[in-house]
Parts: C-alpha cells; structure tokens; sequence
C-alpha cells in the first residue's frame, strides 16, 4: 500500500478523522491528504461449549502528501 502513499494504521474505536490525522502529522511529521476509516466487527470465536466475541476495532487508511513517506522499518 505504501506505493501510493497509503498506509493502513489499527485506532482506538473511538478516535475521530480528525484526531487520527493530527496524531500522524505530529508523530510522522508527514502532511495528511486524506483519512478513511472503518470499523470492523470481531470474530466470533467457539471454545469448547461457549461462544466468544473479539473486541470490534476500528482501521484507518491514511493517504500522505507526494514525495512524503512514513518509515515503518519494512524493507
């Protein structure tokens, strides 16, 4: 993804469009074009005779300046 300058990032639930691309311009020190999320919904998991719900988490793609990079340390 980060050929076109998307990266995808794990958020709390809660955090907002807006408070997911301040943290990535102050962390990053990256200029943000663009934030997309979305909410996915836990797995539902059977351990022997019960049922178990995972935690739902929310996902972000965000999409920086061109010419700008984020180093994720994956060669």
């Amino acid at each position: 993804m980060n050929q076109s300058n998307q990266y995808a990032f794990k958020v709390d639930i809660n955090s907002t469009k807006k408070e997911i691309k301040k943290a990535v311009e102050a962390y990053f020190s990256v200029e943000v074009n663009k934030v997309r999320v979305l909410k996915v919904k836990g797995k539902t998991k059977r351990s022997r005779h019960r049922i178990k719900q995972r935690p739902n988490w929310k996902k972000a793609y965000v999409s920086v300046a061109e010419g700008q990079s984020i180093d994720v340390g994956i060669e």
